[in-house]
């Protein structure tokens, strides 16, 4: 049987010495915000992003979105092509 990695969503890490740090600064509440969604490429990562959009504007009242694709590899950065009002944005990558 092989190894299962699961990764920790909300965005801290345990630094050494057991302290606790956030990754990054979080929206709180997304009513309101302009969401940005990057397609990397992966098979389905459309569907994926259009399916989580869908649950995202039900739930919340999003000013709007925005959707980049990667077209050359999923290696290559895109998070500069979303529009510039983007203030959060949810990556479809993996395997």
């Amino acid at each position: 049987m092989g190894t299962v990695n699961v990764f920790n969503p909300i965005g801290r890490v345990a630094a050494f010495g057991g302290d606790v740090h956030q990754i990054g600064e979080r929206l709180g509440v997304l009513t309101g915000k302009t969401i940005g969604f990057i397609d990397a490429m992966k098979p389905n990562a459309d569907r994926f992003l259009k399916e989580i959009e869908e649950i995202l504007r039900s739930g919340h009242s999003l000013r709007e979105t925005h959707t980049v694709r990667k077209n050359l590899t999923p290696n290559m950065a895109i998070a500069h092509e979303l529009d510039p009002s983007v203030e959060g944005a949810i990556v479809a990558w993996g395997d």
